[in-house]
């Protein structure tokens, strides 16, 4: 049996115990995560799981942490299963759900999902038991040996993989420490990333040492045995930077492996396994081979499992593109500005998508409302000049459709003659906008159906989502009072 987009039920249910077997080691010690999820999680490719230090992510927190109480061992559990029913649906949903799941994954996870705390179950050590009964229940007493995840292991010449299940564009920095990182279920010894502390520019596999050494440059296993950029290799034993990540899951002071770490660059190859999920897109990190680790005298290739992040965002139709970044003075000069528009963050990101766009918009409150892709029922077309260092947007036939910006750590700075023609952009199936270049989401579809995709700019941080508006949809931004409706978007980041 598959789960909804791909990896096998044995897989989830792997990952699952090994998940809440490290909670269970925690919690019994007296600690707790309060950042289970994508970003946190690292997978081998027999099932074992270690915890590292991350930022939390709301998608997977409990109601009670996310109201600003702070985390303990049964928000820990909320947060497991949040994650286990995205692995088993595909993709996540906001609030984390079993509705529509199988009823034995159901009964699982539905009492760990509950909102109220005191009805969870009180340890990570029964859920690991729950798991076990529903496993062999449905998949035989040998159901774990059938539940490796990527495959890979022994391909290239017997080459150890490490897969990281991240949220995407996140730092890897800790988790492959000092060229170190623990591959099998306790396979770490004296210098490794586990059992005592923080790992020190060496890796071992069932307790044997090895120097750090790094792959040649370019080597990347897929998760189907096959090999991007050339076969990855030993380095000349070359030492890799300090720090790293203990027993506990807790990330080490280190700046990742050769200063720096795994990083999902955004700008990267991809690769999708067989059986794994695409709401979990394998990304292939072009740093990879920077961040290899040597492990028992061979080069282990990287590969980064990223959460595809999706996230849905609500967006009024009062949304004024042009308050991106804007300061309050900045606000004041313009007549009847909207709302500030809606924010995601993108930093490391290479591109994002709109799967998903759904809801009805209006001009003004006697209005036809039309689609997110907008339309030119009450108004022409679109002729808006530029304002706040972001572009101006034209477009031929129609007005009021959702658009997006990007914007880095410092305010765009376009001109005040800078404009961009979105006319025909519903067409294109790729978009490469600069950062302050407003652009065209509409349905985030082309006319045929097909998914758009928006290049990340290099230094972007931030993807604003809003809407264009004017006196008429022409000259200077403002007008948003009278708008109506607002839309959901699915924002796919990669």
């Amino acid at each position: 049996m598959s789960t909804a987009r791909g990896l096998t039920e044995p897989q989830v249910l792997a990952v699952g115990r090994g998940l809440l077997t490290e909670l269970a080691r925690l919690h019994e010690a007296g600690g707790v995560s309060g950042a289970v999820g994508p970003a946190t999680v690292l997978v081998n490719d027999d099932g074992a799981v270690r915890l590292v230090d991350g930022p939390a992510d709301r998608a997977y927190a409990s109601p009670e942490v996310l109201t600003g109480q702070p985390p303990t061992a049964r928000s820990d559990l909320y947060s497991a299963g949040a994650l286990l029913a995205h692995l088993f649906r595909g993709e996540p949903t906001l609030p984390p759900s079993v509705a529509d799941l199988d009823p034995g994954v159901a009964w699982l996870l539905g009492p760990v999902l509950a909102a109220d705390p005191a009805t969870r179950p009180g340890s990570a050590a029964a859920m690991v038991a729950a798991v076990d009964q529903l496993a062999e229940q449905r998949h035989g007493a040998d159901w774990r040996v059938a539940a490796g995840l990527a495959g890979a292991a022994g391909v290239a010449g017997a080459v150890p993989v490490l897969v990281l299940a991240t949220g995407g564009g996140a730092s890897a920095a800790g988790a492959a420490a000092g060229g170190a990182a623990g591959l099998g279920a306790g396979a770490v010894g004296t210098g490794g990333a586990g059992a005592g502390g923080a790992a020190g520019g060496a890796a071992s596999v069932a307790g044997t040492g090895a120097s750090g050494q790094v792959a040649a440059a370019g080597g990347v296993v897929t998760p189907q045995g096959g090999v991007l950029g050339g076969v990855a290799a030993p380095g000349a034993g070359t030492p890799a930077a300090a720090g790293g990540a203990s027993a506990s899951g807790a990330a080490g002071t280190g700046q990742g492996v050769a200063g720096g770490g795994v990083q999902a660059a955004g700008h990267t190859s991809h690769a999708v396994g067989g059986g794994i999920s695409k709401g979990l897109a394998v990304k292939l990190g072009a740093a990879v081979a920077a961040g290899a680790v040597g492990v028992a005298g061979t080069a282990a290739a990287v590969i980064l499992l990223t959460g595809g992040e999706t996230k849905t965002v609500e967006v009024p139709a009062t949304s004024d593109i042009y308050l991106a970044g804007a300061s309050e003075e900045m606000e004041a000069q313009l007549s009847d500005p909207g709302t500030r528009p809606v924010s995601v963050d993108v930093d490391g990101a290479g591109t994002v998508s709109f799967p998903s766009v759904e809801g009805e918009l209006s001009a003004c409150s006697g209005c036809e409302p039309e689609s997110p892709d907008g339309g030119n029922i009450s108004f022409g077309s679109t002729g808006i000049t530029a304002f706040n260092g972001i572009a101006g947007v034209t477009f031929a036939d129609r007005t009021l459709f959702v658009v997006g910006v990007f914007v880095g750590d410092d305010q765009p700075t376009q001109p005040d003659d800078a404009v961009v023609d979105l006319s025909g952009a519903d067409d294109e199936t790729t978009q490469e906008p600069g950062l302050g270049e407003p652009f065209f989401i509409g349905d985030g579809e082309t006319g045929d159906g097909e998914v758009q995709e928006v290049v990340v700019p290099e230094d972007a941080t931030t993807l604003y989502v809003g809407f264009a508006d004017a006196y008429g949809f022409y000259g200077t931004p403002g007008a948003y009072g009278d708008n109506e409706g607002s839309v959901d978007v699915e924002v796919s980041i990669d």
